[in-house]
């Protein structure tokens, strides 16, 4: 198996480690993603960090400690009692 693209190159480069980064969770009900990828969060602070619309600074504060701020409650989609 060979590696490529974006994801591949920030697991080979030791910036992302933990197989958690790509983890997504799925409602029971149709298979509807129920949360972000912090791997996908990272891409996106990534971009707006090289567009200028955040600073380096903003960027590290939108990841927290360790890219795993608030990731539950900021990545969840809500649901309804009946489900997504």
């Amino acid at each position: 198996m060979r590696g490529i693209g974006w994801i591949f190159e920030e697991y080979r480069s030791g910036r992302v480690e933990a197989d958690d980064e790509v983890a997504l969770m799925y409602s029971p009900r149709g298979f509807t993603p129920l949360t972000v990828p912090l791997i996908n969060v990272r891409r996106w602070v990534h971009h707006l960090a090289a567009s200028g619309a955040v600073d380096e600074a903003r960027a590290r504060t939108l990841l927290g400690p360790g890219g795993r701020h608030a990731r539950t409650s900021v990545l969840t989609r809500p649901t309804t009692a009946s489900g997504p």
